[in-house]
């Protein structure tokens, strides 16, 4: 029988006490973050990821990051409202297994290092399709962009996953709160690039749920502390596969997680911000997470490129070659439409976007 320590009294007794956990008593020196490390992978050994290029995701992310900016926008004024529905938004992407959701989140952890590519950066500044455009805000101009790609390289990435294909294995018994907590610190110390490392994070996890103790809000305190440790302007926390948990916590877990993340963009950062992207299969989980607060959902397109789906699956070398020399990646349709914003207010939305 071990008896539990009283929960750190600051966020700088926390950090002391973390020093003890992550040291190379306890883990494999390559298994400690360190500055120089590559950011967190969301999923380990190219698993339904590939080796080829991030393409056909210009659009997606000319969206995605477009929200971002305006979020760091919207903070810097000088009425900014912490519980506006709209001003703290959840973005959120869904689609079905092999739509590239964790491909997605990878690609941007990595912008953390690099900045958002330039080539990005002009076709973002370059009036694409109709569908690109309608999500585009008119409060946005394009020094906003490179703002957000300079804020981007003074940003921890933070990787909560639920991926079975992850190390960070479903936890049993603890609330979906400290769940997420755990993940978002073994992401900044740890570097778990294999699904074989699941071992390295049950003892990271065994060692730092005591830590946070009663913490009335773990997710806050986790965050705080990370910005802290890093010295850094802000976080990027990037949840991934929400409905795996549902699937082993129930429906209620999952969108406790949501709401835990809706309560982060709430909170006062001053000079710092956060940064958040929602991955799920299931859309609800998203929804329903926010019909308490009111929030404004700003959902992602995320189109399904069918290159993707036929490697996921194992379909025949011949037909792979064949696809890979189409002129353009095939895409479903997408009933996202017109996000327009207009000083607090937002215009027309569709189903996809509506208030929570």
């Amino acid at each position: 029988h071990t008896t539990t320590p009283p929960p750190p009294a600051s966020i700088n007794d926390f950090l002391e006490r973390m020093k003890q956990v992550v040291c190379p008593q306890n883990f494999p020196e390559d298994k400690i973050r360190q500055p120089q490390s590559e950011p967190p992978v969301a999923v380990p050994n190219g698993e339904f990821m590939g080796e080829g290029q991030f393409v056909g995701r210009e659009d997606t992310l000319k969206v995605l990051l477009g929200y971002w900016a305006l979020r760091m926008k919207v903070s810097q004024k000088t009425n900014h409202v912490l519980n506006d529905p709209v001003d703290n938004a959840h973005v959120a992407t869904q689609g079905a297994p092999g739509t590239g959701k964790s491909r997605l989140l990878h690609e941007l952890m990595k912008m953390s290092k690099t900045g958002i590519p330039q080539s990005l950066i002009d076709y973002i500044k370059t009036p694409q399709s109709d569908e690109a455009e309608s999500h585009w805000s008119s409060d946005l101009v394009p020094s906003d962009i490179d703002a957000l790609s300079e804020k981007l390289k003074k940003t921890v990435p933070l990787l909560a996953t639920f991926n079975c294909f992850s190390p960070y294995v479903q936890d049993v018994d603890t609330s979906p709160a400290r769940s997420l907590s755990v993940r978002m610190l073994a992401s900044y110390y740890l570097d778990l690039q294999n699904a074989n490392d699941d071992a390295h994070f049950k003892k990271f996890r065994d060692m730092v749920l005591p830590l946070l103790g009663n913490q009335s809000d773990p997710v806050l305190f986790a965050v705080k502390a990370i910005l802290q440790a890093s010295g850094k302007d802000a976080v990027m926390v990037c949840v991934d596969e929400l409905k795996n948990f549902a699937e082993n916590e129930g429906l209620r877990g999952a969108i406790d997680i949501s709401h835990q993340i809706g309560l982060l963009l709430s909170a006062s950062w001053g000079n710092q911000l956060v940064f958040t992207l929602e991955t799920t299969l299931d859309s609800a989980i998203i929804l329903n997470a926010d019909s308490d607060s009111g929030k404004k959902i700003w959902w992602v397109p995320l189109k399904s490129l069918i290159i993707e789906a036929i490697k996921m699956f194992n379909f025949p070398q011949q037909l792979l070659v064949a696809m890979e020399n189409l002129p353009k990646a095939t895409t479903t349709s997408s009933s996202s439409k017109g996000l327009k914003r207009t000083g607090s207010t937002l215009g027309n939305l569709d189903r996809q976007s509506r208030v929570a």
